[in-house]
């Protein structure tokens, strides 16, 4: 649903930068090799891994809000230290800056990425959804949902989304799907990968307790 690209910048020292913040891991590739090596505060436990995979020295893994992110790094870093360094797309969510500031925390951003929305649906989910070949789309941000939703409405296949459950990060991604007529809506006990995938094998083992095999027999969408 989104094609990201590249935003260069100046090189940043670490000078000054107590830690630095991922609330995605799409940030990683334009995340300065000298900021690795700080602390790194991580939404969720795939972020957190992704940023031990690309030579981050001291990762820490939070929750997946920006509040309960921001708590966390109240608890390891004094305000004092330095300036936290969210590391990040040009569009984020409220929450994470204003919890550090309001507990005292200098703030910086440094965008490295933008993200544009797909412009249709891939020939691929066209074909699947008009088969009614696909049991369920991943969906794990609201402005996936919402391109996604959009699309599919261009297409002339929301009916087909019936035969389709949506598998929901957060309510507030859900929020953005909930007029689209889906089999069911499922949304994650928390607001990581792992929660996302242990709600689809519920759906899953549902469905066979329900049918005796899962409906449908094609591919799974994610809305990334």
């Amino acid at each position: 649903m989104l094609t990201l690209r590249h935003v260069p910048h100046e090189p940043i020292s670490p000078e000054g930068i107590a830690a630095v913040v991922l609330t995605s891991a799409n940030a990683l590739p334009g995340l300065d090799e000298p900021l690795r090596q700080l602390p790194v505060f991580a939404v969720g436990q795939a972020t957190a891994q992704a940023a031990l995979a690309a030579g981050c020295t001291n990762v820490v893994a939070g929750p997946g809000e920006g509040v309960e992110l921001a708590a966390l790094v109240r608890d390891r870093i004094p305000p004092e230290a330095g300036t936290i360094l969210h590391v990040c797309g040009e569009d984020v969510r409220d929450g994470l800056q204003q919890a550090l500031e309001a507990a005292g925390y200098r703030y910086a951003r440094l965008v490295v990425y933008r993200a544009e929305p797909a412009t249709r649906l891939a020939p691929r989910t066209i074909e699947a959804l008009t088969r009614r070949e696909l049991d369920a789309v991943l969906f794990y941000s609201p402005r996936t949902a919402r391109t996604f939703a959009e699309l599919v409405a261009r297409e002339g296949l929301t009916e087909q989304l019936r035969s389709v459950s949506a598998v929901c990060l957060s309510e507030a991604i859900a929020q953005e799907i909930r007029h689209l007529p889906w089999r069911s809506i499922e949304v994650a006990a928390r607001r990581d990968q792992s929660a996302l995938l242990a709600c689809l094998e519920d759906l899953a083992a549902a469905m066979i307790a329900q049918h005796g095999v899962v409906p449908g027999r094609g591919p799974f969408a994610r809305g990334r």
